[in-house]
């Protein structure tokens, strides 16, 4: 396939007027790599669902229609911070853990853990075996794919298993610093959690003790509110809520807003990861093609 590369780590990616001059109507796709945390990804939106406008460097600019125009690939360590419908619906997920990896002294890893520790050979390799039907085992898991993908009606979006994405986001979102603090702050051996506090003092709290500084009020209740999910706690009970679904109390003669971190809620509910695909059954052998 015919491909175009971005640098996704510049800074300045999306201020280069420029940016498609190599795309042309030939072009598969456009791979966005290594995109920061800060990528603005909404810049992107007209030209993923509609024309892409190409204005090549000294030249006259022109227009690739939606049919002719290549699909956009984005390559990211990162989770999104601000993940709302609009992106979502944008989004098909291609989802990769790190089972597999390498120690050395630049990250946390106990040990280096490579598939020929779980295998005892490396895949495709000289170790493959013909007596064993390694290769025809992996030719049948291709056509289960393929059957997989061709079975699902058009245009349904195929999502793998969302939960652990679902949580990276939600960690993106609050950000390490709050979750750190909210750990210990809300832990269940503190005073804080089932109960009614002051959001202000535990907001000012937050300040002292990460010396974060630009959190307004607003954006403290979206990381509670964000905490409470990763958790599957519940945030501020409608018992406790009033008409405008907040909940104000008076501590020495002034009305304040309070938070109630209920943390007896339940578990996860599993409609909160609708995306899921974890009804999967696999294929019998009898159903394989080969």
């Amino acid at each position: 396939m015919k491909s175009v590369t971005l640098s996704g780590r510049n800074p300045k990616l999306t201020d280069n007027p420029h940016l498609y001059d190599r795309v042309t109507e030939h072009t598969d796709y456009i791979l966005v790599d290594d995109a920061d945390q800060f990528l603005n990804y909404k810049f992107f939106f007209d030209s993923i669902t509609g024309e892409l406008i190409v204005n090549p460097k000294n030249n006259q600019s022109y227009e690739i229609p939606f049919e002719k125009a290549p699909k956009f690939v984005f390559t990211s360590n990162h989770a999104q911070r601000n993940l709302d419908p609009s992106l979502e619906a944008r989004l098909l997920y291609t989802f990769f853990l790190d089972y597999y990896h390498q120690q050395s002294d630049s990250n946390d890893y106990s040990e280096t853990l490579s598939i020929r520790d779980d295998f005892g050979k490396d895949l495709y390799s000289f170790d493959y075996s013909e007596a064993e039907a390694e290769w025809n085992a992996d030719f049948n898991f291709f056509a289960q794919c393929i059957r997989f993908y061709l079975s699902v009606p058009s245009p349904l979006k195929i999502n793998p298993p969302m939960t652990n994405v679902h949580l990276l986001n939600m960690l993106a979102e609050m950000g390490q610093a709050f979750k750190d603090w909210a750990d210990a702050f809300f832990d269940k051996q503190a005073s804080n959690i089932d109960c009614l506090i002051a959001k202000e003092e535990a907001l000012n709290n937050f300040i002292a003790n990460t010396n974060t500084k630009g959190w307004t009020t607003n954006k403290f209740t979206k990381a509670l509110k964000c905490l409470c999910r990763y958790y599957g706690f519940l945030y501020n009970p409608k018992a406790f809520q009033n008409s405008q679904k907040r909940i104000i109390r008076k501590i020495e003669g002034t009305a304040k807003d309070m938070v109630y971190i209920q943390t007896n809620a339940g578990s996860l509910n599993p409609s909160f990861f609708a995306a899921d695909n974890d009804d999967y059954t696999p294929v019998s052998e009898e159903d394989k093609p080969f």
